[in-house]
């Protein structure tokens, strides 16, 4: 038993060395997913004032850069050294209330994806506890240098269940709302529940 423990050992240092000396480092773009903002309540798609709070100090306080949808389709866009996306699901109305002043206090940007056919209602993915979102009025008194809006579908399906006409109906009635309204957007889409349609459903 003893042999083993220590050439289980040898091998954990050896794979350490390896990993440490010869495997390249993580490389990509580092993306921060929130969803609900609120003054004490944790759950799993909430983070309180005070969490958020911390978390983008440790992001200031380390040199990383937030950047914005609309720098990922510029081909001119100049990377910064550490960049960070920091995105909200969903435009929940707390984001309005407890996000703005935390992420001014810090100098960051953030990119809200709007579930476009609910705004201004209550989340009703959430049976259980519907959040009331944003509506417009909310959204056009939030300031462009700090958040800009993405796309996180017309109704909150999940792009798996649905066939690719629907997901491009989708898409297409998004599209037409919002340039209805002259409402500024970026045609970058985060989908709902993080599910999307595979090219090999075998591989999922």
């Amino acid at each position: 038993m003893t042999a083993l423990v220590l050439v289980a050992a040898v091998v954990i240092i050896f794979l350490q060395i390896w990993f440490n000396l010869f495997t390249p480092p993580i490389t990509g773009l580092p993306v921060l997913m929130y969803h609900k903002v609120s003054e004490d309540s944790i759950s799993g798609t909430s983070v309180t004032t005070k969490q958020l709070a911390r978390q983008f100090d440790y992001l200031v306080s380390h040199n990383y850069s937030a950047i914005r949808l609309a720098d990922l389709l510029n081909p001119d866009f100049s990377w910064p050294e550490n960049p960070v996306l920091i995105t909200f699901d969903d435009a929940y109305l707390n984001n309005f209330e407890l996000l703005i002043p935390i992420l001014i206090k810090y100098r960051l940007k953030a990119s809200i994806m709007l579930p476009v056919n609910h705004l201004g209602l209550k989340s009703s993915w959430e049976p259980e506890t519907p959040s009331p979102l944003m509506d417009y009025s909310h959204l056009m008194q939030l300031d462009s240098e700090v958040i800009e809006f993405g796309l996180h579908s017309f109704d909150h399906k999940n792009f798996n269940n649905l066939t690719q006409d629907e997901r491009s109906n989708d898409l297409d009635a998004c599209f037409r709302v919002l340039n209805e309204k002259n409402f500024p957007f970026v045609p970058v889409l985060a989908y709902p529940y993080g599910a999307y349609p595979r090219k090999r459903p075998e591989k999922e």
